[in-house]
């Protein structure tokens, strides 16, 4: 979506978007790295598990606010 919208005069859709994607892209890497990878992954797909030391595993809040911050993109992708 974001590519072939670049060309066409839809930049409202488009900083829409952007924000649904740098939101989860924060709540991951930003904020939490890979131990907030693996919580979502584990919450939202059942497996990922715990990471190995010297990480340490997300707290229930984190992983509460990092699955609230992956769905929006979840849903953009749910649409493709």
């Amino acid at each position: 979506h974001l590519y072939t919208n670049h060309a066409t005069d839809k930049w409202k859709e488009i900083q829409s978007l952007q924000a649904k994607i740098v939101g989860a892209d924060h709540a991951f890497f930003r904020w939490n790295g890979i131990s907030g990878l693996k919580a979502a992954m584990q919450s939202i797909l059942g497996y990922g598990g715990l990471p190995r030391t010297p990480l340490l595993p997300t707290t229930s809040e984190q992983q509460q606010n990092i699955v609230e911050a992956v769905e929006s993109a979840l849903e953009i992708e749910r649409q493709l």
